[in-house]
């Protein structure tokens, strides 16, 4: 699967994973920081997944801290929050949707 895919899919359907289209070509190729900036926490939070970099992690998780009131989330939290635990394994397809 593809990075900016991964980062904007919105949900699976089998071994389909259905991506928000109009999202993915107005902020394609946008690193997380760009993207946390814009409001768009879970494709943020996609691409720290996906870089699988752990300063990347420990800093959007500060970022995202810092917007939320609340308790503090860290990666488990997060994960469950936006429902986003990696890249799943047997997605074959995609579909743009809008």
């Amino acid at each position: 699967m593809k990075r900016d895919d991964f980062i904007f899919t919105i949900g699976y359907q089998g071994n389909t994973a259905i991506i928000d289209g109009k999202t993915k070509n107005k902020n394609a190729g946008a690193a997380y920081k760009e993207l946390a900036e814009n409001g768009l926490y879970k494709a943020a939070y996609c691409a720290v997944l996906e870089s699988e970099d752990s300063s990347a992690l420990a800093d959007f998780l500060g970022m995202f801290n810092a917007r939320v009131p609340g308790k503090p989330y860290g990666k488990e939290e997060l994960s469950r929050l936006f429902g986003v635990f990696g890249v799943p394994e047997g997605i074959t397809r995609t579909k743009l949707i809008g």
